[in-house]
């Protein structure tokens, strides 16, 4: 192709980008059902973002081991399951970078695994104690 001036071929270019009417008009359509069918189940919706900002189905206190009260949850694993810290606490060994919350009765609060009791050490297995640990200055440290 070729073009006499800078405007020229300028509009050429918009128009080969330019979706035709057709189907700007089937967009809107398609956009249109779209939102249709998220108005229908709107309140569906909010109702089960309320349940899981709640507890949810796990209304039972203890947890699974049946040792300890089950009231925490981790934002980051699949489902949203409550238990007690023990159990949270091993299930993270290998998972220290997930974020924990507590129930404290009313609502979730946000919680960190070291302060539930969760130790790394580093060039170990999860399960395996190391013969000689030595704890970080002032038991504190950043992973960025």
């Amino acid at each position: 192709m070729n073009f006499a001036t800078l405007d020229e071929f300028s509009d050429n270019l918009t128009g080969m980008f330019e979706p035709e009417e057709s189907t700007k008009q089937k967009r809107i359509i398609l956009q249109g059902e779209a939102l249709r069918v998220w108005q229908s189940d709107a309140d569906m919706f909010l109702e089960e973002f309320l349940r899981l900002d709640g507890r949810g189905d796990y209304t039972q206190d203890g947890c699974v081991c049946g040792k300890e009260d089950a009231i925490y949850r981790c934002r980051d694993c699949h489902g949203c399951e409550l238990l007690c810290c023990s159990c949270m606490i091993h299930i993270h060994e290998r998972q220290p970078f997930h974020r924990m919350e507590y129930w404290d009765g009313t609502y979730f609060n946000m919680i960190t695994l070291k302060s539930m009791g969760i130790r790394l050490q580093l060039g170990h297995v999860g399960s395996v104690q190391c013969g000689n640990p030595i704890p970080a200055f002032n038991d504190d440290f950043v992973i960025i």
